[in-house]
């Protein structure tokens, strides 16, 4: 079986959680993959990451039998701007952060399950 990562909505921060919720009430999830926000140098972007820390606590508290996976995101947005230029996006639709937000995030969950395939091999 092969599983194929694909965008969905860009989600605004102060709406995170109820968006969570639902998907989470809905949909069989078994993990959720979360980006760990490193810069080329591999250094934390601690503003980001506070974020990210208060989503993984929200998930903890009201879906514990979630697992939670973290993944390195750096270079995720030139390769996803990469991926839009190839696709034949106009430019004045990849300038539209939402577009670049969506497929960096499936690129960041093919690499976690390519990642993780490799190692079940």
């Amino acid at each position: 079986m092969q599983i194929i990562a694909s965008p969905r909505a860009t989600i605004d921060a102060d709406k995170i959680e109820i968006f969570l919720s639902n998907i989470l009430k809905e949909e069989p999830v078994e993990s959720i993959v979360i980006g760990l926000p490193l810069d080329n140098k591999g250094n934390l972007n601690e503003d980001v990451e506070h974020k990210c820390q208060k989503v993984i606590h929200f998930l903890r508290e009201n879906f514990p039998e979630i697992n939670i996976f973290r993944i390195d995101e750096r270079y995720s947005s030139k390769l996803a701007q990469k991926a839009l230029i190839q696709s034949g996006m106009k430019k004045k639709k990849r300038k539209i952060k939402g577009n670049l937000d969506q497929v960096s995030a499936a690129i960041l969950l093919q690499d976690f399950l390519d990642l993780r395939h490799s190692l079940l091999k």
